[in-house]
């Protein structure tokens, strides 16, 4: 089974035990806006799609494939 971008996004927070709240500031967004990420209500923009990856170490392909 393939994960969504959500299910990459909590495995990548969870695995370095960082809260929602913490990635939002870390990231420049709302504790809002990961939540939808995460529940996959939407994308993040190009933007912050790519401080993630840089926050995270990953490739942007990752997490949208």
């Amino acid at each position: 089974m393939d994960l969504t971008f959500g299910d990459k996004m909590i495995v990548l927070r969870k695995r370095k035990k960082i809260p929602r709240v913490l990635l939002a500031k870390k990231i420049g967004v709302s504790p809002a806006s990961i939540t939808n990420y995460e529940n996959d209500v939407y994308k993040p923009s190009y933007k912050v799609l790519v401080r993630i990856s840089d926050y995270f170490e990953v490739t942007t392909d990752f997490l949208l494939k």
